[in-house]
């Protein structure tokens, strides 16, 4: 093959130097196969006259033997036939193929040669080495033309992965013998995890907490994965509270070399022990990845010592003197808020800030920030209640203002005087334009400037502002939360500058401001179109 090779190149290093061809020479193509046929005879003269000299060789040395031992004796012996010849080495490469799939190639075969050719191809030595050839005879292919011939390649699923090769020989029937070398690499699609078991501790009830890994497709082909929640027995998704484990994405394609980071998440339904496996499939792998997930979900809960019965016994009004002491004991590792349920007006109004607050899912479940012992409410919740009482209270005031004037206009009936011009009729545009300024008066403070949110002015030259990068679900938040509680500094997210901004402050009132809301505004919108078609795309394919 490294003879040929060289020949071949010299061969096109020659063609190289050629003048350009008129209109009457040859097609490149036919050029081509022309030198190829060119160096293939050559190649095989080459080896047929090596050959010969091998044998000569050979012959001589057999009669130099014979002529010692019988001397005086004449002797002459027929020359045997050549064994054929193998004019040319070439190789098909079917590149990585995935088990269970088939690669096909096309060869081009030309017969160069002023007769017809014809050759047959054994089906079963290919059919045993995975390959396939199809037409598998030829029949006096005429000189000049081509013929193509589809090569395939297949290995069934559950089969050992590897390289397959097989030295394919194409017998010219009357002529040299054609060595193709057949070449697959069989790949079974597989991840590789960065960890197989997650341990998430011990988690509250109705909190979550989340863990990410890291998904590589070390294989030279493609992989697409998926994980298939449980769901209902009718086909619908599981709420949250049936569900202690989820991963986010939960299917993805990876080339080869790629990376994801999947985000695992545990939310315990019950005080227990709760492990599961997670089952990722493999496209075209029967063998799927198995996540092995522990936990631990634990409750808060209180102890009342020594007893959780009293009888205080007949008492006379206005005497304070019949109590009984009792004691609360917290047995768990959490600090606790103890309050009353009946008695507490804070939990009472809070409670009917969450039973107003509008932006639950489709379980009536909502995700937010975990609240130290003592800290307000939270801060969506607060402002969408807020927001709730100034409009109730702009339509009692509008209310109010119409039954006045009934009132007015009643009295000035019943004296006989004119009625109240039409000027001070109470318009409701007007009003609630006029409540919308009041509404952003009162808040303008709150939004560029409020002095609870910033109890330790630091001046700006004494001023160290402090950056938390990430990706997500890193625990930017934490450390952001947890900085600002040792500094008391405050802390700013995207999202909340983003609605400042879009929020219309004093300081950002001018004509390209508005411009520039105007096209976040845009933005925003159609984020928030491309992940509701995001996620119904999603739900459809689940």
């Amino acid at each position: 093959g490294i003879a040929r090779e060289r020949l071949l190149q010299l061969a096109v290093a020659d063609g190289e130097e050629q003048p350009p061809q008129s209109e009457d020479e040859p097609a490149p193509e036919l050029v081509d196969n022309d030198i190829e046929f060119e160096v293939d005879r050559n190649f095989l003269c080459e080896e047929l006259v090596a050959k010969e000299n091998e044998i000569l060789e050979a012959r001589n040395k057999t009669m130099k033997s014979s002529q010692n031992s019988s001397k005086g004796m004449g002797s002459t012996k027929v020359m045997k036939d050549m064994p054929p010849m193998t004019a040319a080495y070439y190789r098909c490469d079917f590149g990585h193929i995935v088990l269970g799939q088939y690669g096909k190639r096309v060869i081009s075969i030309c017969n160069c040669f002023g007769e017809p050719i014809s050759f047959s191809i054994n089906r079963k030595v290919l059919s045993a080495a995975g390959f396939a050839v199809n037409p598998d005879k030829i029949k006096k292919l005429p000189p000049g033309k081509s013929l193509r011939l589809e090569v395939s390649c297949f290995k069934p699923k559950g089969t050992e992965e590897g390289e397959q090769q097989l030295d394919w020989v194409i017998p010219l029937k009357n002529g040299p013998k054609y060595s193709v070398q057949l070449v697959a690499d069989f790949v079974l699609p597989d991840l590789v995890l960065s960890s197989d078991h997650v341990d998430f501790g011990h988690v509250l009830v109705g909190q979550v907490k989340r863990i990410t890994i890291k998904l590589k497709n070390e294989k030279a082909v493609p992989v697409e994965w998926e994980y298939k929640a449980p769901r209902s027995k009718f086909g619908k998704p599981l709420p949250p509270s049936d569900m202690a484990y989820s991963l986010s994405p939960s299917s993805g394609k990876l080339q080869n070399g790629e990376t994801a980071w999947v985000v695992v998440s545990f939310t315990p339904c019950a005080t227990k022990p709760l492990n599961q496996k997670l089952a990722l499939r493999i496209s075209d792998n029967p063998n799927k990845k198995l996540l092995a997930l522990h936990g631990h979900g634990d409750a808060l809960r209180v102890e009342v010592k020594p007893s959780t019965t009293y009888k205080l016994g007949p008492v006379l009004p206005s005497n304070n003197d019949c109590t009984q002491e009792f004691f609360l004991h917290n047995p768990t590792d959490y600090p606790i808020v103890v309050y009353s349920t009946d008695f507490d007006q804070r939990y009472i109004e809070e409670e009917g800030m969450l039973r107003s607050y509008d932006q639950y899912d489709e379980f009536n479940f909502v995700e937010m920030l975990v609240r130290e012992p003592g800290a307000e409410t939270w801060a969506p919740v607060a402002k969408h209640a807020t927001k709730l009482r100034r409009a109730r209270e702009q339509v009692e005031a509008l209310e109010l203002k119409r039954k006045e004037r009934e009132e007015r206009i009643k009295q000035a009936e019943a004296n006989g005087e004119e009625l109240p011009p039409e000027d001070e009729e109470e318009n409701p545009e007007g009003a609630e334009g006029d409540a919308g300024e009041d509404d952003e008066a009162e808040e303008v403070p709150e939004v560029e400037m409020n002095a609870a949110d910033y109890p330790l002015r630091v001046l700006g030259d004494d001023r160290l502002n402090v950056l938390v990068l990430g990706p997500p679900v890193s625990g930017k938040t934490a450390v952001a939360q947890a900085l600002s509680a040792k500094d008391g500094r405050k802390v700013l997210t995207l999202d909340g500058i983003v609605d400042w901004a879009l929020g219309g402050p004093p300081s950002l009132r001018s004509e390209a401001d508005q411009a520039m809301r105007e096209r976040m505004l845009e933005v925003k919108t159609q984020l928030h179109e491309q992940h509701e078609l995001q996620e119904k795309e999603r739900e459809k394919a689940a």
